[in-house]
């Protein structure tokens, strides 16, 4: 049992040296985890009919898990670089289609605060992309 326990204890100091070794990876790993809490903030700001906030931080969850689990950096990111590197990691176009849509229609709520679309369908779609995109890297 003793051996057993070293040998455990070996491997997980080993996996956690190579994680802080590789920034990139740690955070491909962890984006979905930041992602649902700034969801689960959105999802606060919905219930208080607070829609500019709403769509803020919907936006900053979308392009930071996008951002993280692409490793790309926040300076460059475009939704053209985006899909590119979505492309490449072979997620659908449907589901890139879906993250560009929800990204505009987040960026013309926030910009144009009188013409703020149903934030309903506006969370749905941030987890569902989120949630496509998860399974699609994972399996490729």
């Amino acid at each position: 049992m003793p051996l057993l326990l070293g040998a455990g204890a070996i491997a997980y100091k080993s996996r956690l040296s190579e994680l802080q070794g590789n920034v990139a990876l740690a955070k491909s790993r962890g984006a979905g985890r930041i992602a649902s809490k700034k969801l689960a903030l959105a999802s606060k700001f919905q219930n208080e009919n607070k829609t500019n906030e709403f769509y803020d931080e919907t936006y900053k969850a979308l392009i930071g898990y996008v951002s993280d689990k692409i490793t790309l950096p926040l300076s460059d990111f475009s939704k053209e670089n985006a899909t590119e590197k979505l492309q490449a990691k072979q997620v659908q176009s449907e589901t890139i289609a879906m993250l560009t849509q929800t990204l505009d229609k987040c960026e013309f709520a926030r910009f144009a605060p009188n013409a703020a679309t149903e934030t309903k369908l506006v969370y749905e779609n941030a987890v569902k992309v989120i949630t496509q995109i998860e399974n699609e890297i994972s399996k490729a």
